[in-house]
C-alpha cells in the first residue's frame, strides 16, 4: 500500500452548501488530507467512456486479426506490414483504454508529513498519476480566483502559476482555505 492509496479514519466529508454539482470533499488519511471536487458525471462524459471502451476494444482485436491471414502470405514485405500496423493498433488501443478509465478530476493531496502539495488524476480502479509537487515553501500564497464560478488556489512562489484547489464558493472554500492557511503557509489566512 503506498502512501497515495492510504486512507484512514473517515471515507469524506462533504462540504458543498449550495446543492450545485459541483462538492468538495475532504478525506482524511494518516499522512494529511485529500481535497476532491466531486462532480456529477454528465451523460456526455459516460457517452465517451462507453465509446472509449469500445473503440479500445475494436482495435485490440483488429490488432490481432491482422495475424489471423494464411501462413502462405507472409512474405518478408507483408510480414513488415502486418507487424508495423499490428503495434499501430495496440498503441491506439492502449490510448483509447487509458481514456475511457481516466478520472478527469483532479485532486490535491496535502501531505503534512512530507509538508508537500500534490496534484494527482486518480483513475478508475484507485491507480493514481502524479501532476505535481510542491513543497510547502514553494507555495506563495492561498486565495480566490473571482473570474468565472470562482475557485480557491495556490500560487507557487511568486509566479504566475496557479494550482487549482478547488472549484465553487460559500463557506466550505472558506474552511479549507483557513485549513490550508494552517498547515502550509503556517499562519492563519486573512480573508
Amino acid at each position: 500500500m503506498s502512501l497515495m492509496e492510504a486512507r484512514t479514519t473517515r471515507d469524506g466529508t462533504a462540504l458543498g452548501d449550495d446543492g450545485a454539482s459541483s462538492r468538495v470533499s475532504v478525506t482524511e488519511t494518516w499522512w494529511g488530507y485529500v481535497i476532491r471536487n466531486e462532480r456529477e458525471i454528465t451523460a456526455g462524459r459516460r457517452m465517451l467512456t462507453i465509446v472509449s471502451g469500445l473503440l479500445a476494444i475494436a482495435f485490440a482485436l483488429s490488432s490481432v486479426a491482422l495475424w489471423m491471414a494464411p501462413t502462405s502470405l507472409l512474405s518478408g514485405d507483408v510480414l513488415l506490414l502486418k507487424a508495423g500496423g499490428s503495434s499501430l493498433m495496440a498503441l491506439i488501443s492502449l490510448l483509447f483504454a487509458r481514456a475511457a478509465t481516466e478520472d478527469p478530476v483532479v485532486e490535491i493531496q496535502v501531505d503534512c508529513r512530507r509538508s508537500e502539495l500534490r496534484e494527482v488524476v486518480r483513475r478508475v480502479g484507485d491507480e493514481t498519476r502524479l501532476l505535481g509537487r510542491y513543497g510547502f515553501e514553494e507555495i506563495g500564497g492561498i486565495f480566490f480566483d473571482r473570474a468565472g464560478s470562482g475557485r480557491l488556489v495556490a500560487r507557487y512562489r511568486n509566479t504566475a502559476h496557479l494550482i487549482t484547489i478547488a472549484e465553487g464558493g460559500g463557506p466550505a472554500l472558506q474552511r479549507i482555505r483557513d485549513r490550508l492557511g494552517r498547515d502550509v503557509m503556517g499562519a492563519p489566512i486573512s480573508a
